[in-house]
């Protein structure tokens, strides 16, 4: 949890599966917008044959579940494309960091972070960099 630093129904999520037990997890990411995680009570130690079965499992049950259930354009919105550099932008923010900590996290110069966050608060249609971040956590774009 300290690596992730999650927050909202993220935090409640794996502070539940600690209470039950879930002491480990292997987090799959497909195709840049999915994460498909597997849990276990003990620590998960695995070789890399067995994690690239996992993986493999990820990808088709991902690709099995887009096909039963499409994205949903009408919940984004027109013009709320954000780009992943201006999510983990808003991300960092969502986190209370500065801009020049987000720049060196994500190896960007402070005026580049800037421009991300400006460019996220139009697409999002907002005035401040905090109504950005609050506007993409009530979209589902950023947890």
């Amino acid at each position: 949890m300290k690596l992730l630093e999650p927050i909202g129904i993220d935090r409640w999520a794996m502070e539940l599966n600690l209470k039950y037990g879930i002491r480990d997890s292997l987090g799959c990411p497909i195709a840049g917008r999915w994460i498909f995680a597997y849990w276990s009570p003990k620590l998960i130690s695995l070789e890399a044959s067995e994690k690239s079965l996992l993986f493999l499992g990820a990808a088709f049950a991902t690709k099995r579940l887009q096909q039963l259930a499409p994205p949903c354009v009408e919940r984004i919105g027109k013009g709320a494309y954000l780009t992943p550099r201006e999510l983990a932008v808003l991300r960092s923010l969502s986190l209370g960091r500065r801009v020049a900590d987000i720049g060196k996290d994500l190896a960007l110069g402070e005026e580049t972070v800037r421009s991300h966050i400006k460019k996220a608060q139009a697409k999002l249609g907002v005035a401040t960099p905090i109504h950005a971040v609050a506007q993409a956590v009530r979209l589902q774009l950023i947890p």
